[in-house]
């Protein structure tokens, strides 16, 4: 029987197939901001900045990457079982942030990217 939704992913970094990550999640895109003013609310449009995370999971063997480089890269996030693609542009990696260590499975750290561009596939 066929997989009716999709439930995994692909995910590349200038080319290259990442495989130590755990979870892929993206972000809200704001396309315009409430402001108020004098006598009524208005609608602002905003530069869209197109945010996602990952959650990196620490190897056990080896030094753990370094992400403080990722300046202007191209990452792509391919939906498996024929699902759409989505290419990010300008890439920038603007946080690692905490690290998740339970005593029993692996240690797992997410990173926040943002990106100036995106295509859909």
């Amino acid at each position: 029987m066929a997989k009716k939704y999709v439930s995994r992913i692909v995910l590349m970094r200038n080319g290259s197939r990442i495989t130590d990550f755990k979870n892929y999640k993206k972000m809200a895109v704001p396309y315009a901001k409430e402001v108020e003013l004098m006598d009524e609310d208005g609608v602002v449009e905003v530069h869209k900045k197109y945010k996602y995370s990952i959650d990196y999971v620490i190897p056990k063997v080896g030094a753990k990457q370094d992400w403080s480089d990722v300046r202007d890269e191209t990452w792509s996030v391919q939906y498996t079982e024929g699902g759409p693609k989505t290419t990010y542009t300008g890439v920038d990696c603007i946080e690692e942030g905490e690290s998740d260590v339970d005593g029993q499975k692996e240690v797992v750290m997410t990173l926040t990217f943002v990106a100036d561009g995106r295509i859909l596939e």
